[in-house]
């Protein structure tokens, strides 16, 4: 899962702003019922998308489409701590 396109995804929603001005959506959202590394069997929805304006809803679900990539193969566990600082 692509990060980055997720939250992209997220502002073309409304959930964030792309110019200061711009409304936020609090109808706007993403859920996710999948994180990197579960198993997905053909059916299974991965995450859904809201939003108070229908026409945010394309974009968003053409940018998710990209952000996940499905295999036969479990992506190797990347730690959430890389470094501590003192």
């Amino acid at each position: 899962m692509n990060a980055s396109d997720f939250g992209y995804a997220a502002i073309e929603l409304g959930c964030g702003r792309k110019k200061t001005d711009d409304k936020i959506d609090y109808l706007a959202g993403i859920i996710l019922h999948k994180k990197t590394g579960n198993e997905i069997r053909k059916g299974d929805v991965i995450c859904e998308i809201f939003s108070g304006k229908e026409e945010r809803l394309g974009p968003s679900e053409k940018r998710l489409k990209g952000a996940v990539k499905i295999s036969e193969k479990k992506p190797a566990a990347i730690p959430l701590i890389i470094d501590i600082l003192y």
